[in-house]
């Protein structure tokens, strides 16, 4: 905390704080919010913190009794999955992953 506010700089941190990641600040306008338009089971493909491009396929909606596949779901942007849904029963409307647009894909 006292590093993140300019209190402590970098060097006179222990050598294994000073080699973490530093977090990424977004603003909401970067994160993108997928949702499914058919009901049934989700099953990822990919995990968080992922890179993915735009139209990368990060999982699927199957109907729950048949196992059929009802709909593919694609990465809206490319960037990170920032998070993924960990229960697989959805609804129409229900958030899937976020996306996040970071800095390098920005400049891409």
């Amino acid at each position: 905390m006292l590093n993140v506010l300019g209190v402590l700089p970098d060097a006179i941190l222990p050598f294994h704080w000073a080699t973490i990641t530093r977090p990424l600040m977004v603003g909401d306008d970067r994160v993108h919010r997928v949702r499914a338009v058919a009901g049934g089971l989700f099953l990822p493909s990919r995990g968080v913190w992922d890179e993915v491009e735009a139209g990368d396929v990060i999982g699927e909606i199957i109907e729950a009794t048949a196992g059929e596949p009802i709909e593919t779901i694609r990465a809206p942007a490319s960037g990170r999955i920032l998070a993924m849904r960990e229960q697989p029963v959805v609804l129409p409307g229900s958030m899937l992953a976020r996306v996040v647009v970071t800095a390098t894909q920005e400049s891409a």
